[in-house]
C-alpha cells in the first residue's frame, strides 16, 4: 500500500498520475486496463481539486494505492464539501449532450470496476480488477 499527498492544484496531475502508473506497471497488465485506470485517476484527482476542494492551493488531496496481482484499489481523498455521487447529472441526456464538463463521475463509473464515494470522509475509491 502506498499513501501520497498532494497540494490541490492541477499542475500535480501528471505526477500524481504517474506515481499510479509507475505503481501498477509492474504488473502484467492489459494497455486497456492501464488507460481506463489512467484516465478515471486523473479525472477523479481533477474533481478532488477543482471542486472538492475548489482550487484551493492550501489544501490537499490525499491518494492511496491497493495493490495486488489481480486488482488495484485507489483511494482519491480531499478536504471539501462532498457531492452526492449517486446522483450526478447524467452526461448522455439531451439537456447536458453540449456541456463542456459533467462527464467525470460518469466516465469513472463506466470505467472502473468498482466506484464508491464516501461523504463522510470526502473519500471516493474507485477499483479496476486487471483482465487475464
Amino acid at each position: 500500500m502506498s499513501k501520497y499527498i498532494f497540494p490541490s492544484d492541477l499542475k500535480y496531475v501528471n505526477l500524481a498520475s504517474q506515481k499510479i502508473i509507475d505503481e501498477i506497471i509492474s504488473q502484467e497488465i492489459d494497455p486497456g486496463d492501464i488507460i481506463d485506470i489512467k484516465l478515471c485517476f486523473e479525472e477523479a484527482f481533477i474533481n478532488a481539486v477543482k471542486h472538492g476542494n475548489c482550487s484551493n492551493c492550501d489544501l490537499k488531496v490525499n491518494v492511496q494505492v491497493v495493490l495486488d496481482e489481480n486488482s488495484v484499489g485507489i483511494f482519491i481523498r480531499d478536504e471539501g464539501d462532498g457531492f452526492d455521487f449517486e446522483n450526478c447529472p447524467d452526461p448522455t441526456k439531451e439537456e447536458n449532450l453540449e456541456k463542456t464538463n459533467g462527464r467525470g463521475v460518469f466516465l469513472i463509473k463506466n470505467f472502473m470496476d468498482e466506484a464508491k464515494y464516501d461523504n463522510n470522509t470526502k473519500c471516493l475509491f474507485i477499483k479496476k480488477y486487471f483482465k487475464k
